[in-house]
Order: structure tokens, then C-alpha cells, then sequence
């Protein structure tokens, strides 16, 4: 249950990098299977190589090829999920900071010395949109 509130805040940040973020991890994830294909072609190519196939030695050298195209494809894409990865913890620090700051500019000074009232205030404000709670603890009035 915690993905989910974890999802839906993220996506309230962003959602066009969330879902960058998304398809860049879905493609990350078929690379092993891209690089297993491969490397069994490869290994075919060069036993068929060894057995006197002529045609065998330009598809082992295509298959290596494609092997280190993939393998380059996973360091950018990897180096991409990063950089997403980053930005969204960025945002989601300075989104937090902003309602800090905003619940903390609508206190009394009377109301910081109080720890009932605080505990009041930071439970909901009137015609405050709910957000999700990380912890799943909600403050009580």
C-alpha cells in the first residue's frame, strides 16, 4: 500500500518524468535478455565458424557487434535512469520544503510555543488539499 502513496506523490511532482523514468527502467530490463540472445548467436556463429561454414564468421562478427551496441545502449540508458532518478529526489525535496515552509508561514508565534495547537495545525488546514502520508501515521487533532 505504501507504493501506491509513494507513486501518486511522485506522480503529482511530475508526470512526464515519471513516466520517462518508467519506460527508461522497462528498457533497462530487457537489455540481459538482448545480451543472452546475442551471446548464444555468437557462440552458434562460431561453432558453425569451426565446423566450415563461410558465411559463419560475418554473422559472429554481427552478432559481436550488436553486442557491444547493446551494451553501449545500457550504459546510456542506465546513465539516463540516473539522471531521472536524481531530478525526482530533487524535486521531492524542494516540493516538501515548499509545504514546510508554507504550513510554517500560516503559524502564530503562540501556536509554535504550543505543542497541542502545532499538532492541530498540522493535521489539516481548512480548504488544504490531503496528501499522502509516507509513514501512514496521520497526526491527530
Amino acid at each position: 500500500m505504501i507504493w501506491l502513496r509513494v507513486t501518486v506523490l511522485f506522480w503529482g511532482l511530475s508526470p512526464l518524468r515519471v513516466s520517462g523514468f518508467a519506460a527508461v527502467s522497462m528498457l533497462l530490463a530487457l537489455v540481459p535478455a538482448a545480451q543472452i540472445g546475442l551471446v548464444a548467436s555468437a557462440v552458434q556463429s562460431v561453432a558453425d565458424a569451426v565446423a566450415g561454414d563461410a558465411d559463419a564468421g560475418r554473422s559472429a562478427l554481427l552478432s559481436g557487434g550488436l553486442l557491444m551496441a547493446v551494451s553501449l545502449a545500457s550504459h546510456l540508458l542506465g546513465t539516463c535512469l540516473q539522471y531521472l532518478d536524481s531530478l525526482l529526489r530533487l524535486e521531492l525535496t524542494a516540493r516538501v520544503g515548499e509545504w514546510v515552509m508554507r504550513k510554517g508561514t500560516m503559524l502564530d508565534l503562540q501556536q509554535y510555543e504550543d505543542r497541542g495547537g502545532l499538532r492541530q495545525h498540522a493535521a489539516r488546514l481548512p480548504g488544504e488539499q490531503r496528501r499522502p502520508c509516507l509513514s501512514g501515521v496521520h497526526p491527530t487533532p
